[in-house]
């Protein structure tokens, strides 16, 4: 099945999980595979292909294959139009590469302050 999604969340797999997961604008969950994760940004639209299955009476559904919605790609944080659509792009991608890279934990506390100091720094470089 073809949908047209908005991410709200992703969240990597939980301890002893295999899938990771995306929450739609809607409140839809889907699983996908981790390294898929990584092509979807919070915020952005996509066509999806979903696969469903059943286990133990429940149905699940997993995100095979993502395009950006419409076909066009995403822009980069330096061709944004909006400085807060701007910051939001950088501090989205660096968490996420932080992450990616082990160097910031994935646990509430450790993202907090990850953010708090990118937004720090994002209003120190766009103040000169």
């Amino acid at each position: 099945m073809s949908l047209t999604i908005e991410i709200a969340e992703t969240h990597r797999p939980a301890n002893g999980r295999k899938l990771a997961r995306v929450k739609t604008r809607t409140g839809e969950e889907f699983g996908i595979w981790p390294d898929k994760l990584s092509t979807l940004r919070v915020g952005q639209r996509y066509e999806v292909d979903v696969e469903e299955s059943e286990f133990k009476g429940r149905t699940y559904r997993k995100i095979t294959n993502a395009k950006p919605a419409n076909g066009h790609s995403q822009a980069s944080p330096a061709t944004s139009t909006s400085g807060g659509d701007a910051e939001r792009r950088f501090i989205g991608d660096m968490l996420a590469a932080g992450v990616r890279s082990g160097a910031i934990p994935f646990n509430a506390a450790d993202l907090h302050t990850a953010i708090a100091m990118l937004r720090a720094l994002w209003r120190d470089v766009a103040a000169r």
